[in-house]
């Protein structure tokens, strides 16, 4: 079996990695994604965002939220002991995809109704995925079941 101190060990060591990566790579990409929603709507509110994060993605913030869950939900692998505690773990990081995606599911129908007849927001929803970056999906609203 498994010696419980050297799985605490490598769970507490796999979670400072974790954390470290988090706040010191990913908090300045977060950090420049809302400073240009607020650059951008300063300058005209009326103008949906397309710079900076939302270049790549249109919900940089759910992204980010992302990666972090999912960071904590593999630090967290090497603690889990049985199928019980395996399956509440994945569960639960199941929930926090589904949170995410409904919340983007959200957002998008509520910029579509500010900005849809807008030339450019229409280009810019079909060629920017909603929250994934290089994963082609483009559109949730559709899946009406995506409600939190």
């Amino acid at each position: 079996g498994r010696d419980l101190a050297q799985s605490k060990e490598y769970s507490e060591e796999t979670a400072s990695i974790v954390m470290e990566l988090s706040t010191a790579k990913f908090a300045p990409l977060w950090l420049e994604g809302g400073k240009a929603e607020y650059l951008s709507k300063k300058k005209n509110p009326k103008q949906f965002v397309s710079t900076g994060l939302y270049r790549i993605v249109r919900c940089p913030n759910y992204f980010g939220e992302l990666l972090l869950w999912t960071g904590v939900f593999v630090s967290g692998i090497s603690v889990c002991n049985s199928v019980l505690q395996w399956s509440l773990v994945i569960l639960g990081y199941i929930g926090i995809i589904y949170v995410m995606f409904s919340g983007a599911r959200r957002l998008e129908i509520r910029q579509d109704k500010n900005y849809g007849d807008n030339p450019e927001y229409q280009k810019y929803v079909s060629t920017v995925p909603i929250i994934l970056p290089l994963i082609p999906i483009y559109s949730v609203k559709k899946h009406k079941w995506l409600v939190a």
